[in-house]
Parts: C-alpha cells; structure tokens; sequence
C-alpha cells in the first residue's frame, strides 16, 4: 500500500487527474489530498466562518468528482478547483443577501498616509499573514468586500495566482481583473491604513 502511495505522490496534478478520470480511485484520493488543506484555507477566508466553509468545501470536491470526466485541460488542475471552489463560494454568499459597499475614486482619501500599507502588499501579503493580527484585521475587511473584489483580491494576493489564471477562473476580463484588485486594494488600504501607521509608530 505504501509502495502504490509513493508512486501516486511522484506524479504531477494532471497526471492524477487523468488516472482519476479512468476511474482510478487512489490517485483521485491523491488528488484530493493535495488540494483539501488550501481549498478549505481559500474558501474560510472567502465565507468568512466554519459552518459556510465547510459547505463550501464540501460541494466544491463533491463537484469536482461529478465533472471530473469533463475536465479537458484547458487549464491546470489547481486553476480548475480553485474555480470549483470560487463558484461555490460566491454562490454561497449570494445566498446570504448582504449588500455590500462599493468603493471607487471618489471614496479614495488622499490626504491619508499609506505608503506603509502599499510596501507591504507589494513586497508578500502572504508573509504579513503570519501575523495573527494583521490576518485577523485583514479577514474583518474582506468581509465588507463585494463578492468580485473578495475574489479577486484572494486569488491574486493571497493565493498567487496570475491575471490570466484569474479570469479564467473568473469568467473575468483581463482589464475586469486588474479593475476589480486595484478597487479592492484601495478599499483594504484605507480600512488597514490606521493599523499601519500604528505599527510604523512602534
């Protein structure tokens, strides 16, 4: 058994997706494991609570399978789940009716300072995350976001995956994309702005 569990993690997401779609059962629990711990990570920060996310996780693998024969490869593997799991959880906020504020140019205050702010998203959101209180003022803003500037500000910032790979994951233009990270960077910005001067001060 753990002779065939080694062959399997020797091999490349498309090369288990295509076992998978020959109805070989382990390698489709390979598949799944590799992407379960990011995916229910992903869809928490989307939906913002365990209840939701575990739904969300649930329906994006049991999707997953359910297509699994469709899957022609016209992206990657992981592009193709985390579209799974992006639908599921946009579907999932849908159904909770909120609205949600819209930011644009005019919401923009210039006379504020975040160069702080900028410095650190352009250098690794990733790495800031480590910090639990910044993860923890990051998540309450997101939460105010609209479902396409969460997503998009998910996708390429925190999970790091190109513009192209976006908007396909999206069904997103490519100037759609850019159009909705910049607005959601403009309204974290100002909503994390405070936190940072804070922290500049130390």
């Amino acid at each position: 058994m753990k002779h065939q569990k080694d062959r399997y993690m020797g091999l490349n997401d498309s090369d288990l997706l295509r076992l998978a779609q020959e109805d070989d059962k382990s390698a489709l629990s390979e598949l799944i494991e590799r992407y379960e711990d990011k995916i229910y990570n992903y869809v928490f920060k989307f939906v913002q609570n365990h209840p939701d996310a575990e739904d969300v996780f649930q329906e994006t693998f049991l999707s997953m399978i359910k297509a699994i024969k469709t899957f022609r490869g016209e992206s990657s593997p992981g592009t193709w789940i985390y579209k799974i799991a992006t639908n599921a959880a946009l579907m999932k906020l849908r159904s909770r009716k909120r609205v949600f504020e819209l930011y644009n140019d005019d919401a923009i205050d210039l006379s504020r300072d975040y160069q702080s702010f900028n410095q650190k998203l352009s250098v690794s959101p990733l790495e800031d995350l480590q910090n639990k209180e910044l993860m923890n003022n990051i998540m309450k803003s997101l939460d105010e976001l609209s479902p396409n500037h969460r997503s998009v500000f998910l996708l390429r910032d925190l999970e790091g995956f190109s513009t192209e790979e976006v908007s396909h994951i999206l069904n997103m233009s490519i100037p759609a994309v850019k159009s909705n990270q910049r607005n959601a960077r403009v309204a974290l910005r100002d909503k994390l702005a405070d936190y940072f001067s804070y922290e500049g001060k130390k």
